[in-house]
């Protein structure tokens, strides 16, 4: 996500801070696996996982209702394969062949 220039209200930080669009997601069938804020293009990383492209842009849909003001761009990207994680290589690294 990408934020715009406003300056965000105390409220919707409370709001953010809260945690409260975890239950709103949940019942989407989402759920949220990591949440960062970012220093860089983008403002913040959410990554969670969905059962369908539909409910992802639901999550987005979701986003820019709460935040209209504050929110000026998001991005969905789809995880495809993965090399590492936590510092662990993917032990079955050979079939990222498969992708290309």
């Amino acid at each position: 996500m990408k934020r715009s220039n406003k300056p965000i209200p105390k409220d919707v930080i409370n709001h953010i801070t809260s945690r409260e669009i975890t239950d709103k997601v949940k019942k989407m069938g989402v759920e949220f696996i990591n949440s960062v804020y970012l220093n860089g293009k983008y403002d913040w990383m959410i990554c969670f996982t969905a059962n369908d492209i539909k409910d992802a842009k639901s999550v987005v849909e979701l986003y820019f209702k709460l935040y209209p003001e504050i929110i000026s761009e998001i991005d969905i990207h789809e995880e495809m394969f993965t090399v590492q994680s936590c510092g662990i290589n993917n032990p079955e690294i050979k079939k990222l062949n498969e992708f290309f």
